[in-house]
């Protein structure tokens, strides 16, 4: 099954091409505010790289959010349109759990990982995971998706509680952009490189999902906002 990925939730945007060895071509593009124009020819090159045709196509899957509004709207325009032009179904993968999956290759089995991103306005959207132990390490998803501004993480951060013990990564451009609020004890930032989802994770989890029955019709894939978008028609 090949499977293509698109994310476009945050400022990056990106597609991949996944298949049964894993991932095969990838491209991505961390500038702002150009994803509808760059996701069509950053499918044309996954393609060329991969030597495929996008026909060969069998499911695509794409962020569905939470993330920017206009970003959303980019990304799941062209996955939709993508797969009904092909007559294949859509896999929708949240942000924060594709932004947690490269997380797990540096935190441990029963390690937390907390998923934060700049959702703009001095606030942020979070969701936690646990990294499963071994030998499946899968990640565990222990919160809904949140929005808020950063300090109603501290709370957690300081004071667990229910999250396992021991370290907690944070990964995401929003707990880089807010690291002096959420630096506590057992806390470690995660690299820079993994501030954005990346289209691999969504490529390969919409792959996994796809391959036990998760594939919908275009149609019915929604983007998950959390909040109203910055800009409102006037009655």
């Amino acid at each position: 099954m090949l499977v293509l990925g698109i994310e476009s939730a945050s400022d990056q945007c990106g597609c991949a091409l996944a298949a049964t060895g894993g991932v095969i071509a990838e491209a991505r593009l961390a500038l702002p505010r150009r994803h509808a124009e760059a996701l069509a020819p950053q499918m044309r090159f996954v393609c060329e790289q991969a030597g495929v045709a996008l026909g060969d196509v069998d499911v695509v899957a794409v962020d569905c959010g939470p993330g920017l509004f206009t970003g959303l709207r980019a990304g799941l325009a062209t996955a939709k349109a993508t797969a009904a032009a092909l007559g294949i179904g859509v896999v929708p993968v949240g942000s924060l759990e594709a932004l947690a999956d490269g997380a797990a290759a540096v935190a441990q089995p029963g390690e937390t990982v907390l998923s934060v991103l700049d959702a703009r306005r001095g606030e942020v959207f979070w969701a936690w995971y646990r990294l499963a132990a071994e030998p499946t390490s899968r990640l565990v998803q222990l919160s809904a998706p949140q929005v808020g501004p950063p300090a109603d993480l501290l709370p957690a951060l300081t004071s667990p509680g229910d999250q396992p013990s021991g370290r907690t990564i944070v990964v995401g451009d929003g707990a880089l952009r807010y690291a002096d609020q959420l630096e506590a004890g057992n806390v470690v930032l995660a690299d820079p490189e993994l501030r954005f989802p990346s289209p691999a994770a969504v490529a390969l989890l919409g792959r996994e999902r796809a391959l036990t029955g998760g594939t919908v019709a275009p149609e019915q894939v929604d983007a998950l906002y959390l909040r109203s978008p910055d800009a409102k028609p006037q009655p």
